[in-house]
């Protein structure tokens, strides 16, 4: 079976988790790593560079945090994968960015 691909690694967030190290930081899918030719490299998308483990979770910091995709929130597991399967191989994806305190639309 063939899946669409953005190319991108990473896990999602909860703001309050990083209130404990105090990053403005927003719910979402939290970008750590970029494939190399992906379609996320192609649009600018950022990964982390900030490596830090709390209560034994590790993340790579520093990066996007994908906030919504075709204006649905990723504010939950159940959400997100929903949203991820409903995506067909060819499909224009719009994401809605986190980075550095601002908000982005790409697409």
């Amino acid at each position: 079976m063939i899946r669409p691909w953005l190319g991108v690694s990473g896990q999602l967030v909860k703001k309050e988790l990083m209130e404990i190290i105090n990053l403005p930081l927003v719910d979402g899918f939290l970008v750590e790593t970029i494939e190399p030719g992906s379609p996320a490299q192609k649009e600018g998308i950022h990964g982390g560079g900030l490596p830090l483990t709390i209560a034994g979770t590790e993340f790579l910091l520093g990066g996007d945090i994908i906030t919504k995709i075709n204006g649905e929130p990723l504010d939950n597991p159940e959400n997100s994968r929903k949203l991820l399967g409903s995506l067909k191989v060819g499909d224009r994806v719009r994401l809605t960015l986190f980075y550095r305190g601002k908000h982005e639309v790409s697409s």
